[in-house]
């Protein structure tokens, strides 16, 4: 157990929170230990839902209000319609011999089929319009600037036009939010000045080359991607497609955790991305991993002698907007 007298204190930490849809509920528990512990947060970087996080935590609101504010909403008859709008219904019913993407496209197939959507696959940007997702931001992120956050944020998304991150530090909160989170081909991308943007989580889910570029003492990542297990077979070639997408995300991760000094990796890589039934249960993993990571990283002889991080080569195409 980390001690209560606040052993990071005055330690100025950024913090990187990764893209995993449901998953990313784990970050306001691995939040939670990174206070408790003392680090002084200069600035968040977040992708997908992990830019939804950061950007909803960074406007100040109290920690254990904002848990119990998104835990109630997430559990609300409201959000429950969206879901069941999304997929059609109880997103806990997915095929056992399936995981990851291919659980998802298993199970929302049929759901397309009965509403004969297949067609858009090729007529149009997304599966999906971005009326529920714009529904989900507008409840929880406020309408704001995102230079106006009470805690410096960056929100990094990908821009499908020249093929570069995109890191959002001023303009519509919101909107930036929403970019951010735009599953390729199930959301519709977002336009931004010149920019057509989406959610880079997909390739690059922890944005730690981002954040190490900003001044901190210990640059933190919270990674809530997901497990890659053994999959019963390809039987398409779009499941060859997204098997693919999965294992190149999981080797570009682990390249990107290499970036960071202190890695939280909440025990939630099991859980589909699209379930969002036990917010409160992947809260605890994070903040259960959150402080026992800490208590490891204090440990750790060199722990407080890590040098300040230098800027990433990764970031040299980087626009920031």
């Amino acid at each position: 157990m980390v001690a209560s007298t606040n052993p990071c204190q005055g330690l100025k930490a950024v913090v990187a929170l990764g893209g995993g849809g449901a998953r990313g509920m784990a970050h306001l528990g691995a939040l939670e230990a990174i206070i408790d512990a003392g680090f002084a947060i200069e600035r968040m970087v977040g992708c997908s839902i992990g830019g939804l996080t950061a950007a909803i935590y960074s406007t100040g609101e109290d920690l254990p209000t904002l848990q119990t504010r998104v835990v109630t909403y997430l559990t609300s008859s409201d959000f429950a319609s969206k879901q069941e709008s999304l997929f059609g219904a109880d997103p806990k019913q997915v095929r056992s011999d399936s995981s990851g993407l291919l659980a998802w496209y298993d199970r929302i197939r049929s759901y397309l089929w009965t509403r004969h959507l297949l067609s858009r696959v090729v007529r149009q940007s997304s599966l999906l319009g971005c009326g529920v997702l714009q529904q989900v931001v507008d409840t929880l992120v406020p309408d704001i600037d995102i230079a106006d956050a009470l805690i410096p944020l960056s929100i990094v998304a990908v821009d499908l036009l020249s093929g570069h991150p995109v890191v959002l530090e001023r303009g519509s909160l919101r909107k930036a939010v929403l970019a951010s989170a735009a599953i390729p081909g199930i959301f519709p991308p977002v336009e931004w000045d010149n920019y057509l943007l989406s959610d880079l989580g997909v390739v690059d889910s922890l944005p730690s080359a981002i954040a190490e570029t900003y001044t901190h003492d210990v640059l933190i990542g919270v990674d809530v991607g997901p497990t890659l297990e053994t999959t019963n077979g390809c039987k398409s070639a779009l499941h060859v497609l997204l098997r693919m997408d999965e294992i190149a995300e999981q080797l570009y991760r682990r390249h990107s955790k290499r970036n960071v000094d202190l890695l939280i990796r909440p025990d939630v890589g099991n859980y589909p991305w699209f379930d969002f039934s036990e917010p409160g249960l992947l809260i605890n993993r994070g903040f259960e991993a959150g402080r026992d990571s800490i208590n490891r990283w204090l440990h750790m002889p060199t722990s407080w002698q890590t040098p300040l991080q230098e800027p990433s080569k990764l970031c040299d195409q980087a626009f920031g907007i």
